[in-house]
């Protein structure tokens, strides 16, 4: 459980989180305003299909991490998920911008449901992905000090990856819809690399931990059980307020 990583392993493991704070600022930012200025949703709908992506949020995170859990497979418990849910995230990172799938932009309910599918297939791959990433950390570096010095690595790239959400777009978006769709490309692709990064040389996966699905909890087990660590409720309520 000692095993030292390279320097070039924890870097591209730290990718991942480049990835992730990349690809989700930039989603989080540019959603609301493509869909109000360019497609012209009212914020009335607007604001439905973020109530329901977020109790989808609330289901899905702890029963992707529960099926995580309890896999195994040739590749590992979370290395699956990250390779079954990269493609179809960065697929819709792109047809999120097009026109409502074709359909007149004056038609509110439309577009409402366009932006509602949107959210909640991109919440569900993009959870595939940084939710096994997360998870992975803590079983890859055991002591004290690597968990420090990836972590500095990850919290660093992940700054640069909240940095170049806010800035590529900057250069690129403009008032027409064509503008967002180049951006989507753009940044798909810068992704896409971190990613493929990540997935080479950083995600590996312990031998220690293969046999860990058989004594998982079930989802209501584990549910109950996580709800009495105190810390971690309170965390949850900080997070569900930002």
């Amino acid at each position: 459980m000692t095993t030292q990583f390279s320097k070039g392993q924890k870097w591209a493991f730290g990718a991942g989180s480049f990835a992730q704070w990349f690809i989700n600022t930039a989603f989080n930012i540019w959603v609301f305003y493509y869909y109000f200025t360019v497609v012209g949703l009212d914020i009335r709908w607007y604001v439905l299909a973020a109530v329901i992506w977020t109790l989808w949020n609330a289901f899905n995170d702890p029963f992707i991490g529960y099926l995580s859990d309890r896999t195994n497979s040739r590749w590992g418990r979370r290395k699956p998920y990250i390779m079954i849910g990269m493609i179809p995230m960065l697929i819709l990172e792109i047809i999120l911008w097009l026109p409502v799938g074709g359909v007149p932009t004056n038609n509110q309910i439309a577009a409402f449901i366009y932006l509602l599918i949107m959210l909640i297939c991109y919440d569900t791959f993009y959870t595939m992905i940084a939710l096994p990433f997360d998870s992975l950390f803590p079983e890859l570096y055991t002591s004290i000090k690597e968990r420090s010095e990836v972590n500095t690595i990850k919290q660093l790239l992940a700054v640069l990856g909240l940095l170049a959400a806010a800035l590529i777009p900057g250069f690129i978006v403009d008032s027409d819809a064509a503008s967002y769709l180049l951006n989507g490309i753009v940044t798909s692709i810068i992704v896409g690399i971190s990613l493929l990064v990540a997935l080479k040389w950083g995600v590996k996966e312990r031998k220690e931990f293969t046999l860990d699905y058989q004594q998982s909890f079930k989802f209501f087990e584990g549910l109950k059980y996580t709800l009495k660590n105190k810390g971690f409720v309170l965390y949850t309520i900080i997070f569900f307020l930002y």
